[in-house]
Order: structure tokens, then sequence, then C-alpha cells
């Protein structure tokens, strides 16, 4: 119940502080510019699903919107996999059914997050190397498939991020980040693979990117 509070004050926090971020950009939109960031990342899980995972390569698209300052709004599509390995010992299958399906003693998943995310980030005033940090939420789309069948569940997260903008232009950079990313499941556990996931879901992804700006760097 707690946990769920926090996540409905995070979350109400962050749309409070875009509404009142973008008001402020449009105010000063004549300085304000705007970005795109072709991203491919790869993720590390952490706690209960770090047993049985293995990261694969993903990809993304963040957009930015430089608003006042050193501030700007995000936002982006990330997709994210993860090879998931279970033994038939792990999953809460009956001896009737294994013995039917001739099932082999390991099987392999393939775990995919599809994530709509919105943030804002501060970046810290640099002329070529620039640290930021950012706080996100997001919508995901949890998905795993094995055994020929496939399963979907949708849950809110949220993620702090902590990266750097490498200006090699003042139109072309570089970015990379890495992030702490909770996804909460509400104990709606993702079927077929719910043994293995039954708790909030986080993993770590790390991302490099291009960056294009449409306007220079002033």
């Amino acid at each position: 119940m707690l946990q769920r509070r926090y996540v409905v004050v995070m979350l109400s926090t962050l749309k409070y502080i875009l509404t009142i971020s973008l008001v402020i950009g449009l105010a000063q939109s004549a300085s304000a510019q705007f970005s795109i960031a072709p991203q491919v990342n790869t993720s590390v899980p952490v706690g209960s699903i770090d047993e049985y995972t293995n990261p694969r390569l993903g990809y993304g698209l963040q957009a930015g919107y430089d608003i006042w300052g050193s501030w700007t709004v995000t936002a982006a599509y990330h997709e994210y996999h993860l090879e998931l390995t279970a033994e038939l010992s792990d999953l809460d299958i009956s001896e009737d059914i294994l013995e039917l399906l001739n099932l082999p003693e390991v099987l392999l998943f393939d775990l995919q997050v599809n994530s709509w995310n919105g943030g804002i980030r501060y970046q810290i005033p640099a002329q070529h190397i620039a640290p930021y940090l950012e706080i996100i939420a997001s919508t995901n789309r949890i998905s795993a498939e094995g055994l020929g069948l496939s399963v979907d569940r949708r849950y809110w997260g949220v993620a702090p991020v902590i990266g750097t903008e490498w200006h090699i232009t003042d139109r072309w950079g570089m970015q990379a980040n890495v992030r702490f990313q909770a996804i909460f499941t509400r104990g709606d556990a993702l079927p077929l693979v719910g043994e293995l996931i039954e708790d909030n879901i986080f993993f770590i992804p790390a991302q490099l990117g291009v960056v294009y700006r449409f306007d220079p760097l002033r």
C-alpha cells in the first residue's frame, strides 16, 4: 500500500513539474532548442530476476526540448531485451504435463520491455562534455515469448538517470547514460514466467546514442 502511494505521489509530482516546465518553455520559445538522439542499449538485471536473465541489445529514440537555461523536457521510446533462462524445476508445471509436452530441461524465454517515457533533465553547463541528471516516468509493455506462446502486461515505472553529452560540433554530439529502471507489477505477475518474476522488476540499462540538434548550440 505504501509503495503504491509512493508511486502515485512521484507520478503526480512529475506531472506538475512537466506542466510548469512546458509553460516556461513556451514563454521562452525563442531560445529553445530541439534535439533527437537515436540510441542502442543493453540492460543488466538486478534483484529477483538477476538469477535467470542475460542482457541483450536493444534500441531507442529520445527527443529533447530545451526550455529554460540548463533544463530540458524529454520524451522517448526504448525497447529493452533480456533472455530469460529457466529450468523445469523452477516452473510450476505438473509432471503429467511435462511428460505430455516432452519439454527440454532448460527453457528459454525472450523478455521484451517496450517503454514510453517522459522526464525532465538538468544539464550542467559545459563547453564540450556536459554531465546531466534526469528523472523519468514510464508506461511499459512487458512481453515474454517461449514454448510457442506469448503473453504481455502493462506496468508503470520510474527511473533516475545519470549521463553525459559530448558536443562534437554545434549540432552533433554523442550521449551516454545509465539509469536504474524500476517497474511496478502491483502483485500482477506476468503469466508464463510468474514463478520467476514474482516481485517488482529492476534492471540497469546502459545507453549510447548520437545527438542531433535542429538549432545550433549557443
